[in-house]
């Protein structure tokens, strides 16, 4: 049916007010706030409760709210490095991650510390940035980020923590692609995820990280450095379907990857610290899987 110019206009203004009130609707809940940060990036945001925020962002940006966000006061803490996740523990405990630092708090964010500090010693001389940190118990906390030379991301960072945040210990992640977030939906259960497709799982509280999916090519190049993450055929041994995994324990310190085939399962553990080859410190199993680490 053709339509008349007059229908024609009638039917393209019920169209307009028809969007207009579907992007409306859409787009109702979100109101924009412009927080005064200098033109500088934000890149965090945590909220305690429907009243209490904070945001960071670049060049060590950090800003506070008591109204849900209808006006912010700056709270500098003193760095200039970005500040890339906020995260609270607690109405009176929370963290700021700052490159290669843990800043605290212990009176709901009034006032904040340096609490730990990485140093690039623990990273063969590269500079530690740290991304994301969350804590799956009451003590128990992980914090992950990356190593880099000027611009190139030379190997990952996973640290934990035991006591709260007071001291951390850096373990070797089973990939050495930077490591961008980390969370828990309870306990035992989280997920790492980083760049290149890395992602990394733990069901047991975080006692074994497992690399569950990353790019082909990075496995290959960990194989032939010679690092303790990433997944080797078991010369001779007739494994000619495989499925490869790789685990880090951070109970025993160590690292193991197997591979599983038709003919069964070879495991190869290396120490976390020396990085110690199969017939060395450590053995080669058959047909078994460490059931502690793996």
């Amino acid at each position: 049916m053709k339509l008349k110019p007059k229908q024609r206009v009638s039917l393209n203004l019920a169209i307009v007010f028809w969007l207009t009130a579907v992007i409306c609707h859409a787009q109702s809940g979100w109101i924009a706030k412009r927080v005064s940060s200098g033109g500088k990036d934000l890149n965090a945001v945590y909220f305690a409760d429907a009243k209490r925020g904070w945001v960071g962002g670049d060049g060590g940006f950090f800003s506070y709210t008591e109204d849900g966000g209808a006006n912010w006061a700056e709270r500098p803490l003193g760095i200039d490095h970005a500040i890339n996740d906020i995260h609270f523990v607690s109405k009176e405990t929370g963290f700021v991650l700052a490159g290669g630092s843990i800043f605290e708090t212990a009176d709901g964010g009034h006032s904040w510390r340096e609490a730990h500090k990485f140093l690039p010693s623990e990273f063969d001389g590269a500079m530690p940035e740290l991304y994301s940190l969350r804590f799956n118990g009451k003590k128990r906390g992980w914090v992950v980020g990356s190593a880099s030379r000027g611009d190139v991301i030379t190997n990952s960072i996973l640290a934990s923590t035991r006591d709260g945040g007071a001291t951390w210990q850096v373990l070797q992640a089973p990939t050495r692609q930077e490591l961008i977030h980390i969370d828990f939906v309870d306990e035992k259960r989280g997920w790492i995820v980083g760049a290149a497709g890395a992602i990394l799982h733990t069901d047991d509280a975080g006692r074994c990280f497992m690399l569950i999916s990353a790019a082909t090519r990075e496995v290959g190049q960990l194989a032939s450095a010679g690092r303790s993450c990433g997944p080797r055929m078991a010369d001779g041994h007739g494994l000619k379907s495989f499925h490869r995994r790789a685990r880090l324990c951070s109970e025993c310190n160590s690292l193991a990857t197997m591979t599983v085939g038709s003919s069964g399962v070879a495991a190869q553990f290396y120490d976390r610290a020396t990085g110690a080859a199969p017939g060395s410190s450590k053995r080669v199993i058959l047909n078994k899987i460490c059931s502690r680490c793996l």
